[in-house]
């Protein structure tokens, strides 16, 4: 077995995929340090299952995955599989070729795959379990571990020869047989407890099964003692039975004598009660006609008052005008006020601007005239000083005068210099001041594309907020028609639905059960079919026609319901009322027919034209049941024709309201029923409430656009002011940088003029210097003329430093009042927006006053219009009134006679009521009797169930002894119940318990018997497995000192070795190293140089190899600390085992390179990741490519 092929993709500094290929024999990995080389032995160590971060190299296991470089991502996975030669069976594998792969995603998630197929970690273990190929094996030995091999404890140091004696599976062994016997003795340890416990508890269940015994036994000799006691109050109540029985024959007799009574008087109450019926009849028609005459007074009443609700809505709406204007009059008033007082506000500002202006004017002119008065002043001065020199000059002679004209000519020279220095400081000021005044126009220029950019903004929010305004009038227009039209639905709505609350329409004694029903003094009422069934419009006037009479038929859930209902029409003399109870009613078959028919104009069955509640589908079914619906009445006719003997239905109706009955019985032209309207009342009162809603959704999203629209302008308005603000703001800041360019102008003039000042004096002190000449012999001036010149040239000095004063000050209160006209056209500007805005409110507000005042003449043209149809509906409703009493009038005459006859039937029910009294009175002794016998008779049951149930006896199939006496049996029953009770509680369960207690203190003593033999079984495996670990660790031990002693010896050319266990016990003692070099004594491992360390741990790993060979071994650097007569000895001992073992070493060391079969050069062009070249050798000559495919081929065939 050896090391195939390593791939790697994503690990570390390798992020694309590679594939290493290995041969047999060295391999070197080389390159420089960071190229990536450990990293191979990392992938390696990683693909064989390593789980300790740090040996890794890292902090923590994603640390592996390649993390990026400057040119490059992270990845997301790492994954490195290794392809292990299998031909010699090394693994228990049926495979020649074993793929061990692991990945690693960066969300923390791990695979172990073996060929291809998902495994665990424990699996892979297992696998190469004693086979040196591992993690904590000698396969992997990095230049670290070397030195630790030494440094480690002695029973650290022991894992390698475990290894190499192949002991580890039988340690695994041990290991597990030892905690199971643990598991097994701690298992013992717990039965004996829990057998303890249940010979405690037989114990105790013992003594309460034998009381529970005792207690049966009392308990069945009372059973049978009370059951007998039972059977004799059986026999008593028996007695009674008999007595009771004969007295309820008797009763019998009398009832049915009184029912003959009654039934005589039943038939004297139907003749009444027909006779009754005929005028009831009578009265049904006239109050139909009177109800007929109600409802067009009511029609119209409701019509009135509609009209008058929604005169008073304009009414109240006109109200809501006028509060609406008065407020729009009052804001009109105050925007035109603000608007005046900015108006004036703004011309006072404007005259200040211009009184500024002139201002400014006046003192830029006064300034010149300053300014060059200075100049004059100080030009007077400066002559009047020479003047003065030249009389102090002609009032002295000699050495005075030449001494005078050399300080005059040194003064003069000295002001040569003070004005050449002054032009050269005036020069550099002037300079400085251009740069500003550069910077100052630049700026300027960008602050006047700024405002003119705002400006141009501040005209599209003008412009902005213009439309939105129209939008805004427009909305709030539309949301005053929509509250208009959502008034007049809401109007119409109420006063149909006091139509529907006062059941107007309806027969009297119809509206009064509703009206009942609605206070809840009736329960049960569902209402009427009218209320019940929806259609469309088109057939309407079918199915009105179709339920005839029974539209207002009044449905109720049960028949007590109705019982209830009529008793309060009987109270009430309300008339009568057609019921329909759902729990009787019952449809005639079929309820639909048109399937079988087969006609011209025929629409369908009435049922499937309307829409009902399941609850009421028998009462629609039966009052629309059989109805069929055509087109006309000429099609209903020829119908009846040919299908009456066909298909049984029971009438025919039209979309125009006639009928056509089965029997040829045909009704139409105009209806005068009550029924007539109430399925269109019905559905107005539907349209309405749907039109409410619609109008409200309406009005709402009307409303809601208004308020956005309010929003939106609000927030322009709020801009606008925010984008004058800014843009006064800006106006101020770029006229204080105007100020700063004319301020720096006028300096840089100032300098300019001073220079040339400055230049020309120069060339006045030049001039004056060349005049100075010799005085003449004698020249001499008059005291008087050199005073007067002195106080002359005084005073021009105080003139001149008085303009000077001037001058500044004048300056100065030139720069404020061009400040103050700032700061006036910024107010200017802000009121010019403020009147724009107010005009544009003023504009907003009149629109508003003008729809106002349109809204208010639509009004008042409407409420004349309304006004005119209140008279003529209050004129319709006097005249319906006149009618509607005559049909009052006879309603009573007939409603007397109908009083008559109820008299006349009451005497006779009056009569029955006493005979029914009597019957009542029987029937309740008969009910009396019968009850004390049913008491009886299951006095008898209960006294048989209760024997039955307390003693276990059926007392029915019992005898009772001739002699039985009931007093001493109680006392017997008493003296058992008290024996029984003294026995105190009884366990019931004792008996079962203890059969399960008993069945598991069996169970517990056979686990106990077959652990104590496992446990034997397991103590036996395990002397077994010392014995058999130790045979073998001590032939390898033992080996491996003879070879560590030889190869030592050949390492360091002589010396000593020895290796020691410091524990009389193989398998657990530790492994002490003893070495002496030649020519040197002994000495602790950790003060042997790093040359000597490392030879004896590569001769203490070759000793290993030399009895268990690894299939392959990775060594990382481990020649590092050789020089280079201890690498020739290393690489002579390396070409020995290299033809055992696939070795691959990381090294910079030329000679190990040149000892390699194959060179791996790892390289990083691009930063952080590394690439991979390789060279194979053989005989000391580059093998090609192809080479390496013929040797391939070669050994596949053996050769």
């Amino acid at each position: 077995m050896f090391l195939k092929k390593v791939s790697i993709s994503g690990f570390k500094s390798f992020p694309d995929p590679i594939e290493l290929g290995f041969r047999e024999g060295v391999t070197a990995i080389v390159g420089p340090n960071g190229c990536g080389k450990t990293n191979i032995a990392d992938a390696i160590r990683w693909a064989l299952g390593e789980q300790r971060v740090k040996s890794l190299r890292g902090r923590q296991m994603t640390d592996v995955i390649f993390s990026g470089s400057e040119a490059r991502k992270p990845v997301g996975m790492a994954e490195v599989s290794l392809l292990l030669s299998n031909e010699d069976q090394a693994l228990p594998l049926e495979y020649t070729d074993i793929l061990l792969s692991r990945r690693l995603f960066r969300s923390g998630e791990s695979a172990y795959l073996l060929n291809r197929n998902p495994c665990r970690l424990k699996e892979i273990h297992d696998l190469l379990l004693d086979t040196g190929i591992g993690i904590n094996t000698y396969a992997i030995i990095e230049q670290a571990q070397v030195d630790q091999i030494l440094s480690k404890e002695p029973l650290e140091r022991r894992e390698l020869f475990d290894e190499a004696a192949g002991v580890g599976r039988y340690k695994k062994s041990r290991a597990e047989a030892r905690k199971k016997l643990a598991e097994t003795e701690e298992g013992l340890l717990r039965l004996a407890d829990r057998l303890e416990e249940l010979e405690t508890q037989l114990r105790s269940l013992r003594r309460e099964v034998k009381k529970a015994e005792r207690h049966r036994l009392v308990g069945e000799e009372l059973a049978h003692l009370e059951a007998r006691i039972s059977l004799h109050h059986w026999r008593t109540h028996q007695v009674a039975v008999e007595e009771l029985e004969g007295s309820v024959m008797a009763a019998e007799d009398d009832r049915v004598a009184v029912s003959a009574e009654i039934s005589t008087l039943d038939a004297e109450i139907t003749r009444i009660r027909e006779a009754q019926l005929a005028v009831q009849d009578e009265l049904g028609e006239a109050e139909n006609r009177r109800y007929s005459s109600l409802t067009r007074v009511k029609d119209f009443e409701n019509r009135l008052s509609v009209s008058q609700e929604r005169q008073a809505g304009r009414q109240r709406r006109r109200v809501q005008i006028e509060v609406e204007s008065a407020r729009l009059d009052e804001e009109r008033e105050g925007t035109r006020k603000r608007l005046a007082e900015a108006g004036r506000e703004k011309k006072g500002l404007e005259k200040q601007l211009k009184t500024v202006d002139a201002s400014i004017e006046s003192r830029r002119e006064a300034l010149e005239a300053l300014i060059k008065n200075c100049e004059g002043a100080e030009k007077g001065a400066s002559r009047l000083g020479s003047r003065l020199i030249e009389l102090a000059a002609l009032s002295s002679g000699g050495e005075r005068v030449k001494l005078e004209r050399l300080a005059r000519t040194d003064a003069l020279e000295g002001e040569l210099d003070t004005l050449a220095s002054s032009v050269e400081t005036d020069r550099r000021s002037k300079e400085e001041h251009e740069v500003r005044l550069k910077k100052a126009s630049s700026k300027a220029e960008k602050l006047e594309g700024r405002q003119a950019a705002l400006e141009e903004r501040c005209a599209e929010t003008i412009e902005l907020q213009r439309n939105v305004n129209g939008e805004l009038v427009e909305a709030t227009e539309e949301t005053r028609r929509g509250l208009e039209r959502l008034n007049r639905v809401r109007a119409e709505l109420e006063s149909q639905e006091k139509i529907h609350v006062r059941h107007e329409g309806y027969q009297r004694g119809v509206a009064a059960v509703l009206a009942s029903s609605d206070k809840g003094a009736l329960s049960g009422v569902v209402g009427t079919l009218a209320q019940l069934v929806r259609t469309e419009e088109r057939y309407e006037a079918a199915v009105e026609a179709a339920l005839g009479a029974s539209a207002q038929a009044v449905v109720c859930r049960t028949e007590g319901d109705v019982r209830r209902a009529v008793d309060l029409l009987n109270r009430l003399r309300a008339g009568r009322v057609r019921f329909l109870p759902l729990d009787l009613i019952r449809a005639r078959r079929p309820v639909r027919c048109a399937a079988e028919i087969n006609a011209a104009g025929l629409i369908g069955d009435a049922l499937d034209l309307v829409t009902f509640d399941d609850e009421t589908a028998p009462a629609v079914e039966f009052a629309l049941g059989g109805t069929l619906v055509a087109e006309s009445l000429a099609e209903a006719v020829e119908m009846l024709r040919e299908w009456r003997d066909r298909v049984a239905f029971r009438r025919i109706v039209t979309l125009q309201g006639e009928v056509v009955e089965s029997g040829g019985v045909i009704v139409g032209g105009m209806r005068e029923g009550l029924a007539e309207g109430l399925l269109s009342r019905v559905r107005e009162l539907d349209r309405l409430r749907e039109g409410l809603r619609e109008a409200e959704e309406a009005h709402g999203v009307v409303r809601k656009r208004e308020d956005e629209l309010r929003r939106r302008f609000s927030a322009t308005d709020q801009s606008l002011v925010a984008q004058r603000e800014q843009s006064t703001e800006t106006k101020l800041e770029l006229e204080r940088e105007r100020l700063e360019v004319e301020r720096l102008t006028a300096e840089i003039s100032r300098l300019e003029e001073g220079i040339e000042r400055s230049l020309a004096r120069t060339a006045e002190i030049r001039t004056e210097l060349a005049e100075l000449e010799p005085l003449p012999e004698g020249a001499e001036a008059s005291p008087e003329e050199e005073a007067a010149l002195r106080e002359e040239h005084s005073a021009a000095l105080a003139e001149s430093e008085r303009l000077a004063a001037e001058r500044d000050s004048a300056r100065n209160a030139l720069e404020e009042e061009r400040l103050a006209r700032a700061k006036l056209e910024s107010q200017i500007e802000a009121l010019s927006g403020e009147i724009e805005r107010s005009g544009r409110d003023l504009f907003a507000l009149d629109a508003q006053m003008a729809s106002l005042v349109d809204e208010l003449a639509e009004l008042d043209r409407e409420s004349e219009e309304a006004d005119a149809d209140l008279e003529k509906l209050t004129s319709a409703v006097a005249e319906l009134t006149l009618g509607s009493d005559d049909e009052e009038r006879r309603f009573q005459d007939i409603h007397r006679r109908m009083g008559e006859t109820s008299g006349e039937l009451g005497d006779k029910m009056g009569a029955r009521g006493a005979v029914a009294s009597r019957a009542a009175e029987i029937e309740r002794k008969l009910s009396g009797i019968r009850e004390s016998l049913a008491r009886e008779k299951a006095e008898q049951d209960r006294l048989v169930i209760e024997a039955r149930e307390h003693t276990g006896h059926d007392i029915a199939g019992m005898v009772l002894p001739e002699d039985f006496d009931l007093a001493p049996a109680h006392r017997q029953a008493e003296r058992l119940r008290r024996h029984r009770e003294s026995l105190g509680e009884i366990n019931y369960a004792a008996v079962s318990s203890y059969d399960a207690a008993c069945e598991r203190r069996d169970f517990y003593r056979s686990r106990r018997d077959e652990l104590e033999r496992g446990a034997l079984s397991l103590g036996e495996s395990i002397r077994r497995l010392n014995a058999e670990a130790s045979e073998r660790f001590l032939a390898t031990f033992n080996q491996v000192v003879v070879n560590f002693e030889k190869l030592f010896r050949n390492l360091f050319s002589g010396g000593e070795a020895r290796l020691t266990l410091t524990d009389g016990d193989p398998l657990e003692g530790g492994i002490e190293i003893d070495v002496r070099p030649p020519g040197k004594g002994s000495q602790p491992l950790i003060g042997r140089s790093g040359g000597e360390r490392a030879l004896t741990a590569i001769a203490l790993l070759f000793a290993l190899f030399e009895v268990k060979p690894s299939p392959f071994c990775i060594l990382d650097e481990i020649d590092a600390p050789l020089d280079d007569a201890n690498v020739d000895r290393f690489l002579k001992l390396l070409a020995i085992f290299a033809q055992k073992s696939q070795f691959l070493i990381m090294t910079h060391n030329r000679r190990t390179m040149e000892a390699a079969d194959t060179l791996v050069g790892v390289t990083m062009v691009e930063a952080g990741v590394s690439r991979l070249y390789t060279l194979a050798f053989s005989g000391g000559r580059l093998v090609t490519e192809e080479d390496q495919r013929s040797f391939s081929l070669k050994k596949k065939k053996g050769t």
